[in-house]
């Protein structure tokens, strides 16, 4: 599929005809997501009376919408509309702000809120909205991650969802949005997309529809707006190679995919077991590899707070194993979780 206009930009409008609930789009910087998808959602839902909902990760992103609004950079200008935020009174504005027409007698056309602020809005009636638009739903490397943050994201969905579904209605349609900062992300993670990315990274992969999911991914690698980003002032003078793959070539540069690859089980004995994760040793050498295939006995342990807990006293030694690079990772999905169990920071 053909996800680019002429001139090189991003159109997300042409993936709508999918038959798809979730749209993941994961690229470079100014290559058009943000814009494209705005268009998307104004032509399909804002010209037709339907309200959207606009969510940020944190109160403080939320807030920045008030002082620079996003409809400003691009979007308004070229379109000749004034789509703005605006306060509710009564409500606290990192929780949730009106998004207002203003060439329209400032008609509320949707609503915005922080990932937070949706899920405290118990009372939230979501039954008006078809679309969630979702930006930069992956932290740029300086912003911390948020303690329950997949369960957030799902709750805030089923909120916004409810049983519209049991009633014979479509699904709301969900569009995920973010620069390539990190796939450790707890989003990404609740659709187990981390390894269906990953490959999609490592082939040059820029489009993938999960029919059974209803998952529509885009990994925009391809872009000749990149190609023209390089040759400006920043990307002349600047050495920063991690900052200039994510920004320029969609690469998850700050990610650490060492240690990745397969090995002859039957080389290795059953060390122990966490959930479904299985660590073997190495029956020779002092290497370990790990795993979702089992074969044999060990330890186990059950993934919740008792067993991470008791399998962290046990096996922490593992961490120097890792650092000392002795450690095999099937798929990078394990290397993150396996990171998790033994609080290791990537």
């Amino acid at each position: 599929m053909n996800i680019y206009q002429p001139d090189g930009w991003l159109d997300v409008g042409r993936l709508n005809s999918l038959p798809a609930t979730f749209y993941i789009i994961i690229g470079s910087r100014q290559v058009g997501k943000t814009y494209s998808c705005f268009k998307h959602i104004v032509n399909t839902y804002v010209k037709n009376e339907i309200p959207f909902i606009f969510m940020r990760r944190t109160g403080a992103e939320l807030l920045g919408c008030l002082s620079d609004n996003p409809f400003d950079k691009g979007f308004n200008p070229d379109n000749g509309t004034a789509y703005e935020f605006e306060k509710i009174k009564g409500i606290r504005a990192d929780s949730r702000l009106n998004i207002v027409d203003r060439l329209n007698e400032d008609k509320v056309v949707g609503s915005a809120f922080s990932l937070a602020g949706l899920v405290s809005n118990r009372g939230f009636n979501g039954d008006p909205y078809q679309c969630i638009m979702y930006d930069e739903f992956i932290p740029e490397k300086i912003k911390k991650r948020m303690s329950g943050e997949k369960e957030a994201f799902e709750n805030a969905y089923m909120t916004i969802n409810s049983v519209r579904e049991l009633k014979g209605r479509p699904a709301v349609k969900a569009w995920l949005l973010s620069n390539s900062n990190s796939i450790d992300s707890p989003i990404l993670e609740a659709f187990g997309l981390v390894n269906t990315i990953t490959r999609m990274q490592n082939k040059g992969q820029e489009f993938c529809f999960l029919p059974d999911q209803k998952i529509c991914i885009v990994n925009v690698a391809e872009s000749n707006i990149s190609a023209q980003l390089a040759d400006t002032a920043l990307f002349k003078a600047i050495q920063d190679h991690q900052f200039r793959g994510m920004a320029l070539h969609n690469t998850f540069a700050y990610d650490d995919f060492s240690c990745i690859g397969t090995e002859p089980i039957n080389e290795y004995r059953l060390l122990v077991t966490i959930g479904n994760i299985n660590i073997y040793e190495h029956k020779a050498h002092d290497l370990y590899y790990v795993t979702l295939h089992r074969r044999g006995t060990g330890k186990s342990f059950p993934d919740n707070l008792s067993g991470r807990h008791r399998f962290l006293q046990n096996y922490i030694w593992l961490q120097d194993k890792i650092i000392a690079e002795r450690v095999t990772f099937e798929n990078y999905e394990l290397k993150l979780k396996l990171f998790e169990y033994l609080k290791i920071k990537g």
